[in-house]
């Protein structure tokens, strides 16, 4: 399909002020594989016996499971004490583009060790870790349109800051607190720019940046490093303090509070009288759980099935945007619309508007203004957008929200964002139909200069210095920009310039 992103227009112009019309949608109660958040399944390989991601197996994690999201564990324990070759970047280069070619994401995470009783240190000398982070930046930058979010490993078994070697476990001394931060800064650095960063507990993040959470103003802002670091926690549901991931019920408060505006996951790790169905469903929307391990722990989530829980903890982890209707003014297409789910957009997504003329396929495709990221959980939001000038035609309207890197990579139907909605989905283009019709008439702008009684509006022309144009022989004016300003009836002025 041909697509327009820009509109002159000539003596003879659409100025096309829309016919009201109100759509309102049902929702739905699917499992919908959409990008950036669900359950995911758990992967990880060794340096020294590297298995690849097999496509096959991720293909059926999307197709039959609507599985979008995968974790991936780089355990490096044979580089420890040594750079990282080129010949492992390869590796996972080669995984990263399975990932891609499979239609799914990725939450990275690198550490040296997994617990195993004959492994080597727990963790590499920091010196070795802030140069591995620099060795792998290039890599995570090139795959970064894959990446979900990455975990702040490589401190401790499984890269979780617990049982380290080298940078303390219990009663941290200010030295060991200030190598932890330097990690931190350095994989924000390195890693951070365009996706969101995790740690395992809010202490970790508090140490570093202090107790206060992101706030509305703060959200997203890449000025702010708070902003960009996330959470995740590895014993969700698992005793009063989450096995350590809390110290006291301020934390809690702080995780409520900053995870609103971050990237927040993780896994179970042991049944408990903490992991019933109802404990759990308090405790995902409580902190705006993203997404959360399906292979582990086994119990836990065969509780959440036998307790009849699994299937809305399936829809609602992360965002689930529905749309509640949608309308046509003259001017203006507004949509309202509610997220569900126990999360959010973590990810910058743009969202568009997209005019498709039903007769020759052409599509002008328009950004809406405001941030995706902040239709947070449980609340509704409308979005408008004044309507474009459009050439002759009749159109129907869509609702687009792409990859962020369908710029860069193309675009891929995949990664879009479906709406909880009945007959609105159109799979070919990863567009939300929102069924509303524009009929767009041919008229001369001379034609629009002159108010008649069956109109709502007046619209006036004028040229570039603000000066009135009168004259009806539009095509005795010279070539220039000109400004059309149309007032309806209650007073309301909207202006455009157009292009003689």
């Amino acid at each position: 399909m041909k697509k327009f992103y820009f509109l002159s227009l000539l003596a003879f112009c659409a100025l096309s002020f829309a016919q009201n019309q109100t759509v309102t949608y049902t929702p739905i109660s699917d499992d919908i594989a959409n990008p950036e958040r669900g359950f995911y399944h758990h992967t990880e390989t060794h340096s020294g016996n590297y298995t690849f991601l097999n496509a096959a197996t991720l293909q059926n994690y999307r197709n039959q499971e609507n599985i979008t999201l995968i974790m991936r564990v780089f355990y490096l324990e044979s580089y420890i004490n040594s750079d990282i070759p080129q010949s492992y970047l390869n590796k996972l280069q080669t995984d990263f583009n399975t990932i891609r070619s499979s239609g799914l994401k990725v939450i990275v995470r690198f550490a040296y060790s997994d617990n195993n009783p004959a492994a080597e240190p727990k963790d590499a000398p920091k010196n070795i870790i802030l140069n591995h982070i620099q060795q792998l930046r290039e890599t995570i930058y090139n795959n970064r349109d894959v990446l979900n979010s990455l975990q702040v490993g490589f401190i401790g078994i499984y890269g979780e800051w617990y049982a380290s070697d080298n940078f303390g476990t219990n009663n941290l001394t200010t030295q060991n607190l200030l190598d932890r931060q330097e990690v931190l800064l350095s994989v924000l650095e390195n890693f951070g720019w365009d996706i969101q960063i995790q740690v395992r507990t809010p202490k970790i993040k508090q140490n570093v940046f202090g107790t206060t959470p992101i706030t509305l103003q703060q959200a997203y802002s890449t000025l702010v490093q708070k902003a960009r670091v996330g959470h995740y926690n590895d014993c969700f549901l698992s005793s009063p303090d989450d096995q350590g991931t809390f110290n006291n019920e301020t934390e809690r408060i702080y995780l409520e509070n900053d995870a609103i505006y971050t990237v927040n996951g993780g896994e179970t790790c042991a049944v408990s009288s903490f992991s019933s169905c109802s404990n759990a469903l308090q405790n995902l929307n409580r902190y705006s759980f993203d997404f959360l391990n399906m292979d582990y722990n086994a119990e836990v989530i065969e509780g959440f099935v036998s307790g009849g829980c699994f299937d809305e903890i399936k829809r609602r982890l992360g965002y689930r945007l529905e749309l509640i209707s949608s309308a046509l003014t003259p001017g203006t297409v507004t949509i309202n619309l509610r997220n569900t789910g126990f999360g959010h957009l973590a990810n910058e997504r743009k969202s568009y508007v997209v005019y498709r003329n039903i007769n020759t396929g052409n599509e002008i495709s328009l950004q809406i203004d405001g941030d995706a990221r902040l239709w947070v959980k449980g609340q509704s939001f409308t979005i408008s957008q004044n309507i474009p000038l459009l050439p002759v035609g009749t159109y129907h309207l869509y609702l687009n929200l792409p990859d962020q890197w369908a710029d860069v990579t193309g675009l891929d139907q995949r990664y879009s964002v479906r709406f909880a909605n009945a007959n609105t989905w159109e799979n070919s283009t990863g567009y939300n139909d929102l069924g509303l019709t524009l009929q767009v008439t041919a008229l001369s702008i001379a034609d629009f200069l002159t108010n008649t009684d069956n109109r709502d509006f007046k619209v006036e022309m004028f040229d570039i210095n603000g000066r009135k144009i009168t004259t009806r022989d539009v095509e005795s004016l010279a070539r220039g920009i000109y400004i059309i300003r149309r007032t309806d009836v209650n007073g309301a002025v909207e202006t455009r310039k157009i292009l003689l």
